[in-house]
């Protein structure tokens, strides 16, 4: 699938501020886009702010592996309304890790799991 639009404004912007930052530019951007008067452009709005959360899902994921000298092959998949670029300022976030090995003891999925479900270090990133 060829990156959009979003997704190469999304990369730009995590290489140029880090994650962290990159996350409060695009959210800042995308809030005042809806607080104006055109609204005639809401599925391109949508799809924006689906990017800065898929684009930065995938930036952290990479990151990990990277970390973590995981060589086997995983992706994580946006779901629901993520996955159809159809993100709200109130809409959740669904995304699933998906692995060409065993589950059960993979210590790279723990870990996974640990910083998204169970601390700030996702946040913090």
């Amino acid at each position: 699938m060829k990156p959009s639009f979003f997704d190469k404004q999304v990369r730009q912007t995590i290489e140029r501020h880090g994650p962290a930052e990159a996350f409060r530019r695009l959210i800042e951007s995308s809030d005042a886009l809806l607080r104006g008067c055109d609204l005639d452009h809401g599925l391109e709005m949508a799809a924006a702010r689906s990017a800065t959360y898929t684009g930065l899902m995938g930036h952290w994921a990479t990151e990990q592996q990277k970390v973590f000298g995981y060589d086997r092959p995983f992706a994580v998949v946006a779901l629901g309304g993520t996955g159809r670029e159809e993100m709200t300022p109130c809409s959740d976030t669904d995304f699933a890790f998906l692995f060409d090995d065993a589950i059960e003891g993979n210590h790279f999925l723990l870990e996974l799991q640990q910083q998204v479900l169970h601390t700030d270090a996702f946040r913090n990133d």
